[in-house]
């Protein structure tokens, strides 16, 4: 399961919100490859974070 997207962003919100849009749009495509309840949450979680950003 590939996670990096996802933990890659919040690294870049405070700093580059553009390269975190990206990035948050990166792990959203990724994760939408896998049907889990544990990747449920890490989706919606993307989605959140994308529209802070």
């Amino acid at each position: 399961m590939q996670k990096y997207h996802y933990y890659e962003d919040p690294a870049f919100l405070e700093s580059n919100k553009e390269k975190a849009a990206v990035s948050f749009q990166k792990a959203i495509q990724e994760f939408s490859k896998i049907k889990t309840e544990e990747i449920d949450f890490y989706i919606a979680s993307s989605w959140y974070n994308y529209g802070v950003t």
